[in-house]
């Protein structure tokens, strides 16, 4: 009788892998957790390897830092666009059985910096360049019987800082609206002072009086 064979089942598993949630590359989800955050965060991804073997007692090398990191920020954007294009046909349902009470979007833009890709290890074509990012967060609604910030923080209160703070950001944006800032600036100072019945001191000229009719 010839011996009993079986077809190829596809490769090697255990089943400790599969009661432990291990995946391919042998790492619990919470060290995959650990090893994606530092090659995400971490100035590069040699250091991520050494602060994950300082930190957290888990030796891997940088490029394996590199390609685990790479391999579930692609799993991340696919769940992404996924998601997103579930939202556009109306199918995807929300994870809240109760929808929040507030719901607030939050948008910011900077710079960053940013090199080619791939072209191999090192920083290839350096070169600071404009980022957009967005915040979605729920909030609690809770009442209030007054205002509970009547005055503005006390940083905007400070004139020679929010100067410094939107010259900053006019060079920051680049030149062309300087001019319109400034020209809004005279206007609602002007505005302000005709409407007290005082006098605005023109950019390099003596007190102009404001007209008032009686």
């Amino acid at each position: 009788m010839p011996p009993a064979g079986a077809p190829a089942a596809g490769g090697f598993f255990s089943l400790a892998d599969e009661r432990l949630k291990l995946g391919s590359e042998g790492y619990s989800p919470g060290v995959l957790k650990k090893i994606e955050y530092a090659g995400g965060n971490g100035r590069s991804f040699e250091s991520a390897a050494e602060s994950l073997g300082r930190l957290a007692e888990c030796m891997v090398s940088g490029r394996h830092v590199e390609r685990l990191t790479e391999k579930l920020g692609r799993e991340r954007a696919a769940r992404r666009d996924a998601d997103a294009d579930a939202m556009k046909a109306r199918r995807l349902r929300s994870p809240y059985k109760q929808p929040p009470a507030v719901a607030v979007v939050m948008v910011d833009a900077g710079k960053a910096q940013f090199r080619d890709e791939g072209k191999g290890p090192g920083a290839h074509g350096p070169r600071w360049g404009d980022v957009k990012t967005a915040c979605l967060q729920t909030y609690a609604d809770v009442e209030y019987d007054r205002d509970p910030q009547p005055d503005p923080p006390e940083a905007f209160l400070d004139a020679r800082r929010v100067e410094r703070l939107c010259r900053e950001m006019d060079r920051v944006r680049g030149a062309g609206t300087a001019a319109a800032a400034a020209a809004a600036a005279a206007a609602a100072a002007a505005a302000a002072a005709a409407a007290a019945g005082g006098e605005t001191r023109a950019e390099g000229g003596e007190p102009e009086k404001s007209a008032t009719r009686k």
